[in-house]
């Protein structure tokens, strides 16, 4: 096998493939031939939500209100690699990649892996846009 695992700090290499987790959890992948941990990075990518109230409701005596997420700057993210050599991927919130779209080197944790507790402890993939 031609692959060779170089395990730093916060990133992991894998043939020519770094995954750098942005979020301040761990990561767990969990695959069939054992599981990989993804420690957060010291500085998370964060972004800034603003809610505007599009609507409300009534359910019997309480009231609610729906609203409109409008995301603004992300902090804590280098701008993608443009290298031929290597690529970067990092895994990062739901809310840093929908600010973002237009990042294919964004990733999120998906099809999530919970304890008899239904605690996530892990995640069999993950999800580009």
């Amino acid at each position: 096998m031609d692959c060779f695992w170089l395990t730093y700090i916060r990133r992991f290499i894998m043939a020519k493939v770094v995954i750098i987790n942005k979020t301040p959890h761990k990561v767990t992948l969990v695959t069939e031939s054992g599981n990989i941990d993804f420690p957060p990075d010291a500085e998370p990518a964060r972004v800034s939500v603003t809610d505007r109230e599009v609507d409300s409701l009534q359910l019997g005596e309480v009231s609610g209100s729906i609203v409109k997420a409008s995301y603004g700057d992300v902090t804590g993210l280098p701008e993608p690699n443009d290298s031929p050599d290597i690529k970067i991927f990092y895994l990062v919130s739901r809310f840093v990649q929908a600010a973002l779209p237009e990042r294919s080197d964004l990733l999120v944790p998906t099809k999530l892996v919970r304890d008899e507790l239904g605690n996530v402890v892990g995640c069999k993939a993950f999800e580009r846009l």
